[in-house]
């Protein structure tokens, strides 16, 4: 799976706090210091003898309220802020803020998001969503797809080099939703048989020869 700027992401996670931080960290940052604040994180709970592979939402916030809060996590992960502006919170505190949205939903493990939220009309109607989106540099939406595709969900991914893509393969500007709306369209129709994820990460891995034509389904089509 594609990050903002390129590399390579896990196909996922058993552990929803994991997906958490790896989705909300990697906005913006290349991937190798989003594996270096998840490494602080897994080094943390290993000195408290425990392994996160699969630590809930739930673990998450028990582990940050027991180390002394937000400055903790960020002491145990990295000091990234959620946005270029000048006093905006950390990603920390952004990541803190979605594991409490999920915990207080009843949503705690991979196979508890992956049954609330297998479709579309599930995603839309949820007021987890409403709530995540809420939060602090959270409001483009890309780091709620991306949580959902960590934890086995379909989608795409619409960061900056897809949208970028797709812009070109239109001829005019479109925005992320669009974006997700034409990939998502191409990807199980074409020959290749490309999952909406797969097909997001050969755009961005800039694996594609033409022969996946979006030109066609522009939006408004």
């Amino acid at each position: 799976m594609p990050t903002p700027t390129g590399g390579s992401t896990p196909e996922g996670y058993d552990s929803v706090a994991l997906g958490v931080l790896d989705s909300i960290y990697s906005t913006g940052h290349k991937y190798t210091g989003v594996t270096n604040a998840l490494d602080k994180y897994r080094a943390a709970r290993r000195s408290e003898d425990a392994e996160s592979g699969q630590d809930t939402a739930s673990v998450l916030v028990a582990a940050v309220d027991r180390w002394g809060g937000i400055a903790a996590l960020v002491e145990r992960t990295n000091k990234w802020p959620t946005s270029s502006k000048a006093g905006v919170p950390k990603q920390a505190a952004a990541a803190f803020g979605t594991a409490k949205i999920l915990t207080g939903h009843g949503l705690n493990t991979v196979a508890e998001v992956r049954a609330a939220f297998a479709t579309a009309e599930q995603q839309d109607a949820s007021p987890v969503k409403r709530l995540w989106l809420g939060l602090p540099g959270q409001g483009s939406g890309l780091t709620w797809t991306y949580f959902l595709m960590l934890c086995g969900v379909p989608g795409v991914k619409a960061d900056r080099m897809v949208v970028r893509y797709v812009s070109r393969a239109v001829r005019e500007a479109v925005d992320g939703k669009d974006a997700r709306r034409l990939v998502s369209s191409v990807a199980r129709p074409h020959s290749l048989e490309l999952t909406p994820d797969e097909l997001t990460s050969e755009i961005t891995k800039g694996r594609l020869d033409g022969s996946i034509s979006i030109s066609d389904r522009r939006p408004g089509c």
